[in-house]
């Protein structure tokens, strides 16, 4: 497979509580989320440059490594040493830092878009990138509601 075309869900908190402050400074909270039909497109091809590119609809957001759908499919190809790159283009409609987990759903959905490029193989995208961004990645590859603790 070449290019992919997903959509990436936005979700809605329907319930949240806090638990506690982790000593790596993120939060452990319990909640109940739905994903609701909003949703961001991601548009992701296969090229033979190796390199990651990026563009979006709204300019003032990065295309860069400081974007989390571009570090997610960093970190995909540096964990499956993947030698081709992708060039993904974000049409953005997830109001940003709304609370909607818009970044999470685009990460979440280039993993899933990496997957099935690359055919990796993958049950659920579930790599490094929890741990290293310390969020749950997982409800976001997924529709419908969900609960439980991160």
């Amino acid at each position: 497979m070449k290019e992919i075309s997903v959509k990436a869900l936005a979700k809605v908190n329907l319930g949240l509580d806090v638990v506690r402050k982790r000593e790596d400074g993120y939060h452990e909270v319990r909640m109940i989320m739905q994903t609701i039909h909003l949703f961001d497109r991601l548009e992701i091809m296969r090229n033979q440059s190796g390199r990651i590119t990026m563009s979006t609809n709204l300019a003032f957001l990065p295309t860069n490594e400081n974007n989390l759908v571009y570090k997610a499919a960093a970190l995909l190809k540096e964990e499956f040493d993947i030698g081709d790159g992708i060039d993904v283009k974000l049409h953005k409609h997830i109001p940003v830092a709304a609370g909607m987990a818009g970044g999470s759903t685009d990460a979440a959905a280039v993993l899933y878009g990496m997957n099935r490029i690359f055919d990796l193989g993958l049950f659920i995208c579930r790599i490094s990138v929890e741990a290293r961004r310390g969020c749950s990645l997982l409800h976001y590859a997924r529709n419908g509601a969900r609960g439980g603790d991160r």
